[in-house]
């Protein structure tokens, strides 16, 4: 059930699942705040749909912000949603080095705060990212 679709993400209710599927679009002309404005939107909808699991599709870039304004943008991203209920992130990555050393320094950062109970994990394909997401065995693998 498509939730939210504008120019930069499409979230995706996969209500079977109970998994929240969020697919960044590529874009070369989006400023900061549309893309503050749709990150404001997920996380309106996590809370609305009290969304535990999360796949973060971030495969394509959006090219037009700069690293800095990246870099706050997420820090700011990554606030949200640890005051959520979300218990599981998955993310398929980007090519950009420079952007995915970032998120993986700032998970790490977030996970070593004692609030935060989430737990995030990084794949290369889909259904990897979806059969973990739903595996209620492992709860930090």
């Amino acid at each position: 059930m498509i939730l939210h679709k504008d120019g930069l993400i499409v979230l995706n209710y996969e209500v079977g699942f109970d998994t929240l599927v969020v697919k960044w679009l590529a874009s070369d002309t989006a400023t900061s705040p549309e893309l503050r404005y749709s990150m404001q939107i997920l996380v309106e909808k996590i809370r609305s749909y009290d969304i535990k699991r999360l796949l973060i599709d971030a495969r394509e870039d959006v090219v037009a912000v700069s690293d800095e304004e990246y870099v706050e943008l997420n820090v700011n991203f990554a606030k949200n949603l640890v005051q959520t209920r979300l218990e599981r992130i998955a993310r398929l990555g980007t090519t950009n080095l420079n952007r995915e050393n970032f998120v993986k320094g700032l998970v790490a950062d977030l996970q070593s705060l004692p609030e935060t109970s989430l737990v995030y994990k990084e794949f290369n394909d889909e259904a990897t990212a979806k059969e973990w997401l739903q595996d209620n065995t492992t709860q930090n693998s």
